[in-house]
């Protein structure tokens, strides 16, 4: 059990990990990479770190131990990502994104339960052109 929370609303956001923090075995997803700062302090997992879980923990690191520097760093490279949810149209256009890129490195499948659909061919070849260009394409 546990909660995703793709909302975008970081007072909602907030209001919703003080409620599981009651649940301490209840881990709480969010996909907030427009602001993963605030998001990783809120005591969130960004769903995102599914695709690069090392460059997740070394952005955590750098957040907690106050390291704008690297942080800033990081983000540009998260800002390149975020171009993966966008291929894409409607409401699931990110978890189409994020699962396409996960089956292209071979982590998992995009299949995405009906009425959605999974990307086609061109947004296949536009997920994998971002992963590549943002050095994502790779196992990291």
């Amino acid at each position: 059990m546990g909660l995703k929370d793709s909302s975008g609303e970081m007072d909602y956001f907030v209001a919703v990990r003080h409620l599981t923090r009651q649940r301490p075995d209840w881990p709480l997803l969010v996909r907030y990479e427009h602001m993963p700062v605030d998001a990783l302090r809120a005591g969130g997992v960004l769903a995102g770190a599914n695709l690069s879980p090392r460059l997740f923990v070394e952005f955590y690191q750098a957040a907690m131990a106050g390291c704008r520097e690297r942080v800033d760093q990081i983000q540009q490279t998260l800002a390149i990502r975020r171009a993966l949810y966008s291929v894409g149209t409607g409401a699931l256009a990110a978890v189409a994104g994020i699962k396409c890129a996960l089956s292209l490195r071979g982590i998992a499948d995009d299949f995405i339960a009906e009425p959605f659909e999974s990307p086609r061919a061109e947004q296949r070849s536009q997920i994998d052109r971002i992963l590549h260009e943002s050095g994502l394409g790779r196992v990291v």
